[in-house]
This record gives structure tokens, sequence and C-alpha cells, in this order.
């Protein structure tokens, strides 16, 4: 059995671990945030590019058609 001398124990160096720790902890979960906030960005950046991607596929269709039909008339 380990008897510890209270006296000459040194709280302010464990209220400092401590306070260090909590510190740690929270600038992880402030990155961990940070890297969701980016994370939801990149996937309605994603969304946004998808949905142009669709829309130029809609327009080449469009663009094919009218090539196509004006091969009939002379301008």
């Amino acid at each position: 059995m380990q008897l510890y001398n209270l006296e000459s124990y040194n709280y302010a160096e464990e209220e400092d671990f401590f306070d260090n720790l909590i510190i740690e902890q929270e600038e992880r979960i402030q990155e961990k945030q940070d890297y969701i906030k980016c994370l939801q960005k990149l996937e309605k950046k994603t969304i946004e590019c998808e949905q142009l991607i669709d829309q130029v596929k809609r327009m080449e269709k469009e663009i094919a058609k009218l090539n196509g039909s004006s091969k009939h008339y002379k301008f």
C-alpha cells in the first residue's frame, strides 16, 4: 500500500494537468466539428456539381436534336 504525504502533494499540478487535458479534448472536439462542417460543404458542392452535370447533359441532348433537325433546313 502506498502512502501519500498530503502536505507535500501539489494539487496545483494536478489541477493544471486536468485543465490541460480538458483543453486538449475541447480542441479535438472543435477540430472534429470543423471537419464535419467541411464535409457538409463538400457534400453540398458535390450535389450542386452533379446537378450542373445533369443540366449540361440535357442541354447537349437538346443541341443534338436541334443540330439533327437543322440538316433539313438551309439557313
